[in-house]
């Protein structure tokens, strides 16, 4: 990956049956000397994507969309859950091979990383 990023542990979670969205985990270190901005991504097997946060407000869990994620220099940043997470909106089916998910960066860059389907139980 460009700019010295090393995405682990790249999953996507099966839907819940009857509906069409899901969340995604992963695990993103920067090897490089430079933060890395990531701000935006994608995939083919969902009509949209976003990168959440989920916060304690008042009490209750809320969840809130991210415009931007910045992984300084020799940090890793965990995308998991309870905490940062990707949201997969129109998802119609998840092959077992998994999914691309294409994240793009401040600088234009793109980096695509393959995502394996875990079961419901699983994350």
């Amino acid at each position: 990956a460009p700019a010295g990023l090393a995405f682990e542990e790249a999953r996507v979670r099966e839907p819940v049956p009857g509906r069409t969205m899901t969340a995604g985990y992963f695990a993103v270190r920067n090897g490089g000397t430079e933060a890395v901005v990531l701000t935006g991504v994608s995939s083919p097997a969902a009509n949209a994507v976003e990168m959440h946060v989920s916060e304690q407000d008042g009490g209750m869990m809320r969840m809130r969309q991210l415009d931007s994620v910045e992984i300084g220099a020799g940090e890793t940043v965990r995308f998991e859950p309870g905490g940062r997470h990707l949201m997969l909106f129109g998802i119609e089916s998840l092959p077992a091979e998994g999914i691309d998910v294409t994240f793009e960066r401040s600088d234009g860059e793109t980096t695509t990383v393959r995502f394996r389907t875990v079961s419901l139980g699983e994350a």
